[in-house]
C-alpha cells in the first residue's frame, strides 16, 4: 500500500509540473502575439509593399502635352485688341472663288491665296486646280507643300452645301484637315464658317437656305473641335439682321465686293488665337 501511495504521489506531481510547464509556454506566447493576429508561430511573416492611391490632382499625373486653353469646338472669341495687317504676312488662305476674291481685289498678295473657283470638300484633295509658274496645275496640298505658313485659313463648303449631305461634307472636310495638319504640323489652322447667301438666293433655291448653312457650320465647328483646330465664325461679320448676306453687296446672291472683304479681314484680325 505504501508503495502504491508513493507512486500515485509521483504521478500527480509529474502531471502538475507538466501543466505548469504548458501554462508557462502558452502564457509566454500570448505576451508576444498581437491581438487579432491569427498566425501560428510557423506562419511566415510577409512584408507587403505600401500601395499609395494616385492623387488625381497631382501635377505629376498630368499629360506631358501642353495644355491648350482654347475652347476647342467653339468659335474664337473677340480679342480686346485687333492685330495689325502684318498678321497676314505669314498666312495662307485656302478656298474657292470667295477666297479668290481676296487677291482679285488686291486685299492680299496672290502668293498668300491658294484658291480655285468651284473647289469643294469633295474635290480639294484630288483636283489639279492651282496654276503654277510653269503653266502646270497641281492640287492645293501640292501647291503649298514647300511653304511654311504660321497660319492657314480655310473656307470650304459654299460649293457643296447644295449637293453634298452634311455628314459627308464634314467627313470629307475632316479628311482634308487631317492631311493639312500632317503636312504642316507647325501651322495654326483656322476653319472659317461658310458664308451666308442673300434672301433672294435662298428663296430662289432652297438648297442654299441660310438655316441649312447654319446647320452645316455647326457641324464644321464640332469637327474643328475634334481635330483641335480653330474655328472662326466669319459669317456673323457680314450677316444682316435676318441672317442673310445683304442684298446690295453682290449681284448673284453669293459673291461680294471689297467693302465686304474688308469686314471679313477685320473680323479675322479681331478673332485670333493668342
Amino acid at each position: 500500500m505504501k508503495k502504491n501511495s508513493q507512486l500515485k504521489t509521483v504521478v500527480i506531481s509529474a502531471a502538475i509540473i507538466l501543466i505548469l510547464i504548458l501554462l508557462m509556454v502558452f502564457g509566454f506566447r500570448a505576451l508576444f502575439t498581437p491581438v487579432g493576429d491569427s498566425r501560428t508561430i510557423s506562419d511566415p511573416v510577409s512584408i507587403q509593399p505600401s500601395v499609395v492611391s494616385p492623387d488625381p490632382s497631382s501635377s505629376e499625373l498630368t499629360s506631358s502635352e501642353p495644355e491648350d486653353t482654347t475652347a476647342w469646338g467653339e468659335p474664337l472669341s473677340k480679342n480686346t485688341a485687333p492685330v495689325g495687317e502684318e498678321w497676314f504676312d505669314d498666312a495662307i488662305f485656302i478656298g474657292d472663288s470667295l477666297t479668290e476674291g481676296l487677291s482679285a481685289y488686291n486685299l492680299l498678295d496672290s502668293d498668300k491665296v491658294v484658291a480655285s473657283t468651284g473647289i469643294n470638300p469633295q474635290s480639294i484633295l484630288t483636283k489639279d486646280c492651282i496654276k503654277q509658274p510653269d503653266g502646270s496645275t497641281v492640287t492645293v496640298l501640292h501647291a503649298i507643300a514647300s511653304k511654311h505658313p504660321a497660319k492657314i485659313y480655310v473656307m470650304l463648303g459654299s460649293n457643296g452645301v447644295a449637293f453634298i449631305g452634311k455628314d459627308k461634307l464634314v467627313e470629307l472636310y475632316g479628311e482634308f484637315v487631317d492631311n493639312l495638319k500632317s503636312a504642316h504640323p507647325d501651322s495654326d489652322i483656322y476653319l472659317q464658317s461658310i458664308l451666308p447667301v442673300t434672301h433672294a438666293k435662298e428663296t430662289e433655291d432652297d438648297r442654299y437656305a441660310n438655316s441649312k448653312i447654319d446647320e452645316y457650320n455647326a457641324a464644321i465647328m464640332q469637327m474643328a473641335g475634334e481635330k483641335k483646330v480653330y474655328y472662326v465664325n466669319v459669317a456673323e461679320a457680314i450677316k444682316d439682321e435676318n441672317g442673310c448676306l445683304p442684298a446690295d453687296v453682290g449681284a448673284d446672291g453669293m459673291h461680294f465686293g471689297p467693302s465686304t472683304y474688308n469686314l471679313w479681314l477685320d473680323y479675322l484680325r479681331e478673332h485670333y488665337a493668342e
